[in-house]
């Protein structure tokens, strides 16, 4: 009984010919929302005078090679949302959607972690959080792919968000960022005064 409640409440739910929202996903979006606007508030305030593409976390990439990441991160935004509102208006036919929803559950933690991790400088944390993130994001793209009707936007935009998750983020940043924990000394100390500052500044 409850494991139906769960399960027809997640996804919009289909009866006749209407179609109506379930409560788990507003419920979902709406925690997903807060919790990763609380993280990343951490990462990027308001109030800093660094540019985004001048940001430390960047960890001396070449300026251009930054930009061009930059464009692929909306680009995986986008993907992401689409994929995801697309499979709330008209979902999988697959019977096993909670693999789905977990899915979803796993990839928003996981990037919400990695903020928090990386500020307080707990390494082990901040790589595996995000080969976390990059595992669910292939995990999206096995389903779009597999799915009995594929969507070829929803390939599409996941395939940006694995882009940035997989390539981007847990193989060249995860690699630099371990390369400067092990060699260069100065790196956790200019990341803390950075943050330093950065609560301090008006």
């Amino acid at each position: 009984m409850c494991y139906d409640i769960l399960v027809d409440g997640f996804f919009f739910k289909k009866k006749g010919d209407m179609t109506q929202f379930g409560y788990l996903d507003l419920l979902f979006v709406a925690l997903a929302s807060v919790f990763l606007f609380y993280s990343y508030s951490k990462l990027v305030k308001k109030n800093t005078k660094t540019r985004y593409t001048d940001h430390p976390l960047w960890l001396g990439m070449p300026r251009g090679l930054v930009l061009f990441l930059s464009g692929l991160q909306i680009l995986a935004a986008l993907g992401f949302l689409s994929a995801f509102v697309s499979w709330i208006i008209d979902p999988p036919l697959e019977p096993e959607t909670w693999r789905l929803r977990l899915t979803f559950v796993n990839l928003v933690l996981t990037a919400g972690i990695w903020p928090l991790a990386v500020i307080n400088n707990y390494p082990a944390i901040t790589m595996g959080s995000l080969l976390l993130t990059a595992w669910a994001s292939v995990q999206l793209l096995v389903w779009a792919i597999m799915e009995q009707n594929p969507r070829w936007w929803v390939i599409a935009g996941v395939s940006c968000l694995c882009l940035v998750t997989v390539f981007a983020d847990g193989i060249v940043w995860n690699a630099m960022y371990a390369q400067k924990q092990m060699y260069d000394a100065n790196f956790i100390q200019s990341l803390t005064n950075f943050y330093a500052s950065h609560a301090k500044s008006p």
